[in-house]
């Protein structure tokens, strides 16, 4: 585990992501190209990134850039709080960099024996 701290500005945050997976043996060691990679931000409140309430958005598209694979952002949690996915920022990053959303309520569920 890693646990990165950044209280700069939105690009300073975004290299301390990267520093942070490069500690874990950088994305390769996780993600191969054409995998399918959901990043799923932490949700709490739909506030602006400047309040550190969610993952900020630009952090979000920097790990779906940095990861390579066909990316899709998570936003399920919103709805648990009565708030849509475009409340938070993170579906309009994704629109923006050109990656898909997915309602993941809406996935068939496969179990796997571990």
């Amino acid at each position: 585990m890693v646990l990165a701290f950044s209280d700069q500005a939105d690009m300073v945050k975004i290299g301390t992501f990267i520093k942070a997976t490069e500690a874990l043996g950088g994305m390769a060691r996780f993600v191969r190209n054409g995998d399918r990679v959901v990043v799923k931000p932490n949700i709490l409140s739909a506030r602006e990134p400047q309040y550190a309430i969610t993952t900020n958005p630009d952090v979000i598209g920097a790990a779906a850039e940095h990861a390579g694979g066909r990316v899709l952002v998570d936003t399920y949690g919103a709805t648990l709080f009565g708030m849509g996915p475009d409340d938070i920022g993170h579906i309009a990053t994704a629109i923006k960099m050109g990656l898909g959303s997915h309602d993941l309520e809406k996935s068939d569920i496969i179990r796997v024996a571990l």
